[in-house]
């Protein structure tokens, strides 16, 4: 009978998908998609600047929250739970959002939200369970996955938005179908 590898390896590779995807497209892809945004719906400088500070309140604030959800339901459900709020925000940004409130309620608290949630504190704790000799190392590893997303997700949504005559919901439709593929991973 074969003994099965480490599985610590293959769960730092979907973690690191998981960081790609909900790190890299809201964090470094919703900028992108926010320029198009102000310009469709008529945002002041103001409003538009709010919907991203939101989402980087939200993408950090809840941090202690998710810390709390982590030990009371484990890693699993906590990611499972915040790739669902990115679905429904992306999914509220392109189906609903028509105003700036609405584009602070979708891209930022709700995306944000989730960020936070779905990506590095839950998959910080997944891994440093199964890893101690290399932590470090698979930490680093695991913290390039949303950077290297964000050097991918600028230019894709920029030709998608460009691809659909300047639509910029078909950015956040990527963004949902993304987050759902996490949410399957996890």
């Amino acid at each position: 009978m074969t003994r099965p590898g480490f599985y610590g390896w293959r769960l730092l590779a979907v973690l690191w998908v998981v960081m790609f995807i909900i790190i890299g497209f809201p964090a470094y892809g919703s900028p992108v998609i926010n320029a198009v945004m102000a310009a469709d719906l008529q945002l002041d400088r103001k409003t538009a600047g709010s919907v991203y500070s939101i989402y980087m309140l939200m993408a950090g604030l809840p941090g202690p929250l998710v810390a709390v959800s982590i030990h009371r339901f484990g890693a699993r459900r906590t990611l499972l739970a915040g790739g669902a709020l990115v679905i429904v925000g992306a999914l509220f940004m392109a189906l609903v959002a028509r105003t700036g409130v609405q584009a602070i309620l979708g891209a930022g608290v709700l995306v944000g939200t989730g960020v936070v949630t779905g990506s590095a504190i839950g998959s910080q704790a997944c891994l440093a369970r199964w890893f101690v000799r290399r932590r470090a190392l698979v930490l680093s590893i695991l913290y390039s996955g949303g950077a290297i997303g964000g050097l991918v997700a600028a230019p894709l949504l920029n030709r998608v938005i460009g691809a659909t005559g300047g639509n910029w919901r078909a950015g956040w439709w990527l963004i949902a179908a993304l987050a759902a593929l996490t949410a399957l991973l996890v």
